[in-house]
C-alpha cells in the first residue's frame, strides 16, 4: 500500500517574496494627500530597477507586512508614530520627512532627514543638522491662466495663513491704505470669522480651492510664516508680496521674484505700485518661474532623494534612464 506521507509530501510554501531579487524596495509612509512625497514617488516609480510601495500612514505600513522587506523606508509622519517604523523595519535605511511642523526630536534613530528649506535646518542642534539634507520637493510651473481671466486687481489670500492675532493685525494695518484702490480680493480656504470682518468692506470673492483663487488674481498677498504657499503662488503666475523675513526671504528675490515689505514701509504702497504697473508685476512673475525652474526642479529633487535612499546600495546609473527618456550625464552632474 501506497504511504501518503512519502507520495504527497506536505509542501511548505515560504511567504512570497514583493520584488524580484536585484530590485530596490522603497517603502514611502505619506502622512496623508496632497503632502508633498507623493509627487516625488510619481518619479521614484519611474526609475529604473526601483519598486515603490506607496502607504497612507504608519498602521498601514506595519499591519500585514511581516513578510516585506524594504531597502529603504521614507516617513512622513506625525512625531508620535516615527519609532514605530524603527522597529518595524530595522534593516532598512530609515529617512525621516521633516516638515515645518515636525518636532525635530522624532529623527532621533533614523539613518538621514529630509527638510525642505535652509531655514528650517538651521533651527535643529547640530547633531541633526549633520544628518539632514535640504530637499525642497519641487514646485511645478502651472501652464499660464486663459489670457484675459486675470483680473488686472485682483489680490489672492489663503485663509489658512491669516489667523494668528498677529497675522490678523499686520493685514488690518495693510487694508487701511487700501481703501480708495480698486483692489478686488479673492479668498481661498475657510476664513476665521475675524479674517472675514476685516475683509467685508472688499466684498471678497471666497473659493474653497487656492488653484482657483491664484488662477483668476494678478498678485498673491502672504502672511510670510510658511514658504509653500508662496512658492504655489510663483507657479501659478502670481506675483508675491511677503514680510521681509524668513522664511519668505529664502524664496524671492526682493523686487526681482517679488516684493517683500521691510519694517515700517507701507504694505499698502507695495500692492498699489503693482497694480498700477503691469510690467513690473508680469517681470516678477517671470524672474519668479524662471526661479522655480532653476532651484525647485521636481525631477532634479527626485534625483537627489533618490540618491539619499540608496546611499550606494542601488547602482547610480540605474538612475538616469526615466520612462519619460533618457536625462543627459550633463544635466545629472548639474542637478547632482
Amino acid at each position: 500500500m501506497d504511504n501518503p506521507a512519502v507520495d504527497n509530501p506536505v509542501v511548505s510554501h515560504p511567504e512570497p517574496d514583493w520584488a524580484p531579487a536585484g530590485c530596490f524596495r522603497l517603502l514611502l509612509v505619506d502622512g496623508g494627500e496632497g503632502r508633498p512625497l507623493g509627487a516625488l514617488a510619481a518619479h521614484w516609480a519611474d526609475l529604473a530597477g526601483w519598486q515603490v510601495e506607496h502607504v497612507r500612514g504608519v498602521p498601514e505600513a506595519c499591519c500585514g507586512r511581516s513578510g516585506y522587506r524594504p531597502d529603504a523606508v521614507l516617513a512622513d509622519v506625525a512625531s508620535a508614530e516615527a519609532a514605530r517604523l524603527l522597529r518595524q523595519f530595522p534593516e532598512a535605511r530609515q529617512v525621516l520627512w521633516l516638515d515645518e511642523n515636525t518636532d525635530p526630536a522624532a529623527a532621533a534613530g533614523f539613518d538621514a532627514a529630509v527638510c525642505a528649506h535652509w531655514w528650517q535646518r538651521a533651527r535643529y542642534p547640530e547633531p541633526l543638522r549633520a544628518r539632514t539634507e535640504v530637499i525642497h520637493p519641487g514646485v511645478p510651473v502651472l501652464d499660464e491662466a486663459v489670457p484675459g481671466g486675470r483680473d488686472p486687481y485682483g489680490l489672492a489670500l489663503r485663509a489658512d495663513e491669516w489667523q494668528g492675532s498677529a497675522e490678523l493685525d499686520g493685514l488690518a494695518r495693510l487694508l487701511a491704505g487700501l481703501g480708495c484702490s480698486p483692489v478686488r480680493l479673492i479668498v481661498s480656504g475657510r476664513p476665521v470669522p475675524a479674517l472675514l470682518d476685516l475683509l467685508a468692506p472688499f466684498s471678497p470673492l471666497l473659493t474653497i480651492t487656492h488653484r482657483d483663487a491664484l488662477s483668476r488674481a494678478t498678485v498673491s498677498l502672504h502672511a510670510g510664516a510658511r514658504s509653500q504657499p508662496m512658492l504655489d503662488a510663483m507657479a501659478a503666475g502670481c506675483a508675491v508680496v511677503a514680510p521681509d523675513r524668513e522664511p519668505a526671504r529664502e524664496v524671492v528675490r526682493d523686487r526681482i521674484s517679488g516684493w517683500l515689505i521691510h519694517d515700517g514701509e507701507p504694505g499698502a504702497a507695495c500692492l498699489c505700485e503693482l497694480f498700477t504697473s503691469p510690467e513690473q508685476t508680469e517681470r516678477l512673475v517671470r524672474e519668479a518661474q524662471d526661479d522655480l525652474r532653476r532651484d525647485f526642479d521636481p525631477l532634479a529633487a527626485a534625483l537627489r532623494c533618490a540618491r539619499l535612499l540608496s546611499n550606494g546600495r542601488a547602482d547610480p546609473g540605474r538612475m538616469e534612464r526615466w520612462a519619460t527618456g533618457s536625462l543627459p550625464g550633463e544635466w545629472i552632474a548639474l542637478h547632482a
